[in-house]
């Protein structure tokens, strides 16, 4: 193999390719082998090893442009690991501009460090303008295993294991313990508790970082609730002395909400994502699309704007439409690509590709936009009432088409949970619905979330599909039942999150509640 390179058989190749990608590196005569043998040149991983999580997505672009950014993280992350401090790191950018291809592209460096490192990752929901503490929860059951449909007594030991495990001290157990088990909704909890709350998860995230590095990932912390913000800043205060490295990201409406955000605290960094120049965006039409006339890729690039994200749907536009086919590791232009229309917008790129999908995939990634940006395929069941089989087809073609991605874990039902690759696509896809299937699959939504779970923990979620599917359709016949539904929903909304010190988002449900009963 030339110097730097790793060349394999077509076992190898076949075996490892969720992780690896590979390109054709053509036929070879080997020693003790009679005939020339198929390799293939492994050219950059697209997978993590540590864990069963895979994007599983099939276009993987180039990562250009972002080279500093990527640099500085791993920088600030060893700082952290080797000073043992913590460190607030914010990544800030529009949508589509790369925020999540560079955790990404980070998580999979951690994953190949030889010492371990202790990974959480936690995305605030858009349901609700805020979900109390839904990431730093979604962190602390990922941390116990705690899988997302798990029944109340099974998640219970769980925690109580993790605790056991993480936390020598028997009387920090005994104070951390109650306090988790109420902000997963598996116990119940005192009004107003927010400090403590706060020292409990600050004390089990300390108490990790004692046994090596951890990171904490906060994901689209624009949509967290105001709680969630101050918890974050108050970790990055008090936890000085810990290898604990936080890194958040958003868009730049953040701004709008938290002006100074992390200016305070001692160790934080700033890092916001600019357009792309025109070289950078360059290559990643060029390297996929062969023979790309000039003219045409300057008409998508003054479209782009800078946007990685407009360039990969155009690419995968192209392949949706049959004139960018894939082969041997590689793309050939099959169609006349000279008179392709370029959308002005990338929102209206987007809605042209979901044009192009057949009406039952369309139909489907509708009734998932109303789930949320992840989901599970018993819940596409549930609210769709198709047969198990037909969504896993469906699914799969999705998938396949890189309108989807799926991220297979254990802990998550089924093996696996999907997604959409941006949540752009998710706006498009939920806008193109008419008020009354918003209003119908909203009420099978909230009732699949209250078969699967205990609802004191996504009570918030479950008010919020009510709220939707009153205000889609008020004249309906049902639509009474659906608002005292609602109505006594937002009101247990407001008392959980009151309960967590989550004052301002106790107040937001309490005043829709009264909104509501005004009706």
């Amino acid at each position: 193999a030339p110097p730097g390179a790793v060349l394999v058989g077509e076992s190898t190749m076949r075996t490892t390719d969720r992780v690896i990608a590979y390109e054709p590196a053509g036929s070879h005569e080997l020693k003790g082998k009679e005939t020339p043998i198929e390799l293939w040149r492994a050219s950059r991983v697209v997978g993590l090893r540590r864990a069963a999580t895979a994007r599983g997505t099939f276009l993987e672009p180039p990562f250009t442009g972002r080279a500093r950014e990527l640099r500085m993280i791993k920088e600030l992350f060893h700082d952290s690991a080797e000073h043992s401090r913590v460190h607030l790191a914010s990544v800030q950018g529009v949508a589509g501009i790369g925020k999540s291809r560079l955790v990404w592209e980070f998580n999979k460096y951690i994953d190949g460090l030889v010492e371990d490192v202790w990974w959480h990752q936690g995305r605030c929901l858009a349901y609700g303008e805020g979900v109390a503490f839904w990431a730093l929860a979604e962190m602390v059951r990922g941390r116990a295993g705690i899988a997302e449909d798990e029944e109340s007594s099974s998640a219970s030991a769980k925690l109580a294991k993790a605790i056991e495990e993480h936390i020598p001290d028997a009387d920090e157990r005994r104070f951390v313990r109650p306090r988790l088990g109420h902000l997963l909704g598996l116990e119940e909890g005192g009004v107003g508790d927010q400090e403590n709350l706060f020292a409990a998860c600050r004390i089990f995230f300390e108490r990790i970082a004692d046994q090596g590095p951890s990171i904490m990932v906060f994901e689209d912390i624009h949509w967290a609730d105001s709680a969630l913000l101050d918890f974050i800043e108050y970790l990055a205060e008090w936890s000085r002395d810990r290898p604990i490295f936080v890194l958040t990201l958003a868009r730049p409406e953040l701004a709008e909400r938290r002006p100074a955000w992390g200016s305070q605290t001692r160790n934080f960094t700033s890092i916001f994502l600019e357009p792309l120049p025109s070289e950078e965006m360059g290559s990643l039409l060029s390297d996929p699309i062969p023979g790309l006339p000039d003219e045409l890729r300057e008409r998508i690039l003054e479209r782009a704007e800078g946007i990685p994200f407009y360039a990969v749907e155009t690419v995968r536009m192209l392949i949706d439409r049959g004139i960018l086919v894939r082969e041997n590791g590689g793309f050939r232009l099959q169609g006349s690509i000279e008179t392709l229309e370029v959308p002005e917008s990338l929102q209206a790129l987007i809605a042209a590709r979901l044009d192009g999908l057949e009406p039952e995939e369309r139909r489907l990634l509708q009734d998932a936009a109303v789930m949320g940006r992840t989901f599970t395929k018993q819940g596409l069941v549930a609210i769709t009432g198709l047969d198990g089989e037909e969504v896993s087809r469906l699914l799969g073609s999705l998938v396949r088409k890189e309108v989807l991605s799926i991220s297979v874990d254990p802990l998550l039902s089924d093996r696996g949970q999907y997604g959409f690759l941006q949540d752009l696509v998710k706006k498009v896809a939920y806008d193109t619905m008419s008020r009354r299937e918003r209003k119908a699959r909203h009420v099978a939504a909230a009732a699949y979330l209250r078969s699967v779970a205990d609802e004191d923990e996504i009570v918030e979620v479950v008010a919020s599909h009510l709220l939707d599917a009153y205000l889609a359709a008020p004249d309906d016949e049902d639509a009474e039942a659906i608002r005292r539904d609602a109505l006594d929903t937002l009101r247990r909304a407001s008392e959980r999150a009151a309960s967590l010190g989550a004052n301002v988002e106790a107040q937001r449900y309490a005043e829709r509640a009264i909104e509501l009963a005004s009706d």
